[in-house]
């Protein structure tokens, strides 16, 4: 049974990791004899939430929010643009830019769902009911083949 759970629990946390953009390093699964549970960052509600603004006397992260945002302007091969009044803007200040504004208003989809819009559905696909259900009457019938198959050695 646990093998099975294992091999679900593996396709689950591979399914997740795929939308999970930044925050795939951190998923995994434990599985035990009756149960998966799939475990990742605490801050991964963030892609369906959004990010709230910072509250005045949080701890700074490590790495910081602007840190973050540094990495992946690099990673991404950013190039900004110059600012209105012509000045050119490197990539570690757009990084303080947004930083700034995030720590200020918060995502643009913490303010959409604070405007009203629903959150987003980033993990329903993957963790739906119809697909759990489909799981359990898979391993129904594996119980069922598993059970007449030892009544039957057992009669015999």
């Amino acid at each position: 049974m646990k093998d099975i759970l294992q091999q679900f629990a593996d396709v689950l946390t591979n399914d997740v990791k795929i939308v999970s953009k930044g925050f795939a390093p951190t998923i995994t699964n434990v599985v035990t004899d009756n149960s998966i549970e799939i475990l990742g960052s605490p801050y991964i509600s963030v892609l369906i939430d959004g990010r709230a603004p910072t509250r005045n006397g949080a701890t700074k992260g490590n790495p910081t929010l602007q840190e973050v945002i540094y990495s992946w302007i690099q990673k991404k091969g950013i190039q900004p643009y110059a600012d209105k009044s012509g000045r050119e803007v490197t990539q570690k200040s757009l990084s303080w830019i947004i930083s700034s504004s995030i720590h200020r208003n918060g995502t643009v989809l913490y303010q959409q769902i604070k405007a009203g819009a629903k959150p987003k559905d980033t993990f329903d696909r993957i963790l739906s009911e119809q697909r759990i259900k489909a799981f359990s009457e898979s391993i129904g019938g594996v119980f069922a083949t598993n059970i007449s198959s030892d009544l039957i050695k057992d009669f015999k």
